[in-house]
This record gives C-alpha cells, structure tokens and sequence, in this order.
C-alpha cells in the first residue's frame, strides 16, 4: 500500500497542469488523497506491525494535515463529513482561473461549535449543535500531498519503520 501512495504522487500531473484537463488534475489529488489515507488500515491490520487502532487515530487526531486529509476523504466518500471526530469542513475543491498561472485549490474551514461552561455542546431547540462560524482557508492540494507524506514519514520513523516516502 505504501508504494501505490508513491505511485499515486507520481501520477499527480506536473505543476502548470500543460497536458491534463482540470478533471484528470482533480482524479489524480483525489485518488492520491484516499489511497494516503487509507493507509492507516492497512497498517491497523497488518498484524506483524502491532500497530494498533487507538495510536493511529492519536496520530490522525494529532496533525492538522492528516484531519484535513481525513475530512476530505470522508466528504469525498460519504458526500459530507459531519461525523463529530471530522475537524474541517471541505467548502469546495476548486479550480483558481483568476490568477497568471490557473491551479486547483481546496477551500475548507475549521468545525467549531459553541459550548456550555462545563464543556457539553450548546444545542438549538431541534438538537443540532450551535457551530461557530470562521474563515475559509484555501491550500493548495500539492502542498497538502506533500505535507501528508511529511506526516507519515514522521510517524514511520517515531514507530521504528523501516520505510518512508520522498516527495
């Protein structure tokens, strides 16, 4: 699994995009991204590693990189993230046409409800929690790709595996 993840960078069209059309640039991010993300059960349960559920969602819990990559292969899979461990909201995956050199973007937000003094969710009269509005973030989905590989390379070698990616 880990080198499809390096196949899959290596399938990401060149920065500038001259020969793919917005669609193939997005399959490729895409597929990058869920493959990288997936990578965590495959690790769960390749049992010679005894790597187990809890210190992976730690790891996923702990990087910013890794919960944005969580929540837009939940958003992408399930049409929407709003399971209460997602930490962002995917507000588009875009294309930016309005500058010199036209590139992808991914636009996304921080999930942030108000709570009460003892620290439970504040609710409206139809249950729904009360969010907090922020500002919408943009990255770019290269830097987040490499990024990601940043973030497990990071936990390969603090976990003593014998393998790591290079961007």
């Amino acid at each position: 699994m880990a080198e499809l993840v390096v196949r899959d960078y290596k399938r990401i069209p060149n920065p500038g995009y001259p020969n793919s059309s917005k669609e193939d640039v997005w399959d490729a991010y895409l597929h990058f991204f869920l493959v990288a993300y997936h990578l965590k059960d495959y690790i769960v349960n390749d049992k010679t590693l005894g790597m187990g559920e809890v210190k992976i969602n730690n790891f996923i819990e702990n990087d910013d990189d890794m919960k944005l990559l969580q929540a837009i292969v939940t958003d992408f899979k399930h049409l929407v993230a709003d399971r209460d461990h997602i930490s962002y909201d995917i507000r588009g995956l875009e294309w930016d046409g309005a500058s010199p050199k036209p590139s992808p973007e991914i636009g996304y937000e921080e999930r942030s409800f108000l709570l009460t003094e003892d620290g439970k969710y504040l609710l409206c009269e139809d249950g729904k929690k009360i969010r907090l509005e922020s500002d919408t973030k943009k990255v770019h989905p290269r830097e987040l790709a490499i990024r990601v590989l940043a973030a497990w390379n990071k936990f390969f070698k603090e976990n003593g595996f014998d393998v790591g990616f290079v961007a």
